[in-house]
């Protein structure tokens, strides 16, 4: 830096816009979180209240008990659903070859006898290809 960079240079400038960038933060996504933890704890009467304090007797379990037994289990299925869709589309199972479809490419580049190779494409560019490829969703 030069001496007149030094001179012009501000570090409480910056130091206080990091503060307040922080202090958004805190604002948009811990307090409604928090919010929300305080309200799943609370029982039905103060949590209909909608006020941000401490709940007079812990209900956590109950109220957990509760809403899983709401519906016939449905949350529980629900769950299981998108833990089933959430796998079948990591591993490429779904409309997008994902992780198996890469898995599958690598495996046929590393082969050195392959007659899959492509001539005259170096290991790397194989492996942005196979890359490529893979995230393409099929038509």
């Amino acid at each position: 830096m030069s001496t007149a960079e030094l001179v012009n240079h501000r570090p409480g400038r910056k130091w206080a816009l990091s503060v307040v960038a922080i202090l958004a933060s805190i604002v948009v996504f811990i307090i409604p979180f928090v919010f929300m933890l305080l309200t799943a704890v609370k029982d039905r009467q103060q949590a209909a209240d909608l006020d941000f304090s401490w709940p007079h007797q812990f209900q956590f379990v109950q109220n957990f008990v509760d809403v899983v037994k709401a519906r016939d289990y449905m949350l529980v299925i629900a769950y299981i659903n998108s833990t089933i869709l959430t796998v079948a589309s990591v591993a490429g199972i779904g409309s997008r070859p994902g992780l198996l479809g890469r898995l599958i490419g690598y495996g046929l580049i590393a082969k050195g006898d392959s007659r899959l190779r492509v001539r005259g494409l170096l290991h790397d560019d194989a492996l942005v290809l196979v890359d490529r490829l893979a995230q393409r969703p099929d038509r």
